[in-house]
């Protein structure tokens, strides 16, 4: 009796827990973020809306991670034109100031719309505690930093 208990036990655990799986979403992958930047915000977008005031500080680290992830390749970019500037002399020479303007415009058309909804994103998780608390984080933003690909001081 005391077996066949201890199975039930099991099993009804088991499927607590399968269930609670199931009804979480999984982050979308760097290569899902990359293929779709736009669509992934809004949809990040919606749920922080509809969901974030009962987010935990992990889940809106979770959802700023992808934020840093859509925009790695844009923030990338402008690290270049900050590069070419700094090692090319742009702030006299030209051509290479003519090399900036070109990689700042290109980075422009390619994720201009980006910005906006970046912001909107952001303004919405500075009004719940948890969201505040990651948008405010310097350590939290310098790892996602480092795993992008940039150094920590890296700003715009």
């Amino acid at each position: 009796m005391k077996k066949a208990f201890i199975v039930m036990i099991a099993f009804v655990l088991g499927l607590a827990v399968t269930s609670c799986k199931q009804g979480q979403k999984a982050a979308p992958t760097a290569e899902e973020v990359a293929a779709n930047p736009v669509e992934i915000l809004n949809q990040l977008i919606e749920n922080a809306q509809t969901e974030g005031a009962n987010w935990s500080i992990d889940e809106w680290k979770e959802a700023y991670h992808t934020v840093f992830l859509a925009m790695s390749p844009a923030m990338k970019g402008m690290y270049e034109v900050m590069q070419i500037i700094q090692t090319e002399g742009a702030a006299t020479d030209t051509v290479a100031i003519n090399k900036a303007m070109a990689k700042a415009k290109d980075i422009e058309a390619q994720f201009g719309k980006l910005g906006g909804i970046v912001e909107k994103f952001d303004s919405i998780g500075k009004l719940y505690p948890n969201g505040k608390t990651v948008s405010e984080d310097k350590e939290f933003e310098k790892q996602c930093l480092k795993e992008i690909g940039l150094p920590e001081d890296f700003s715009l």
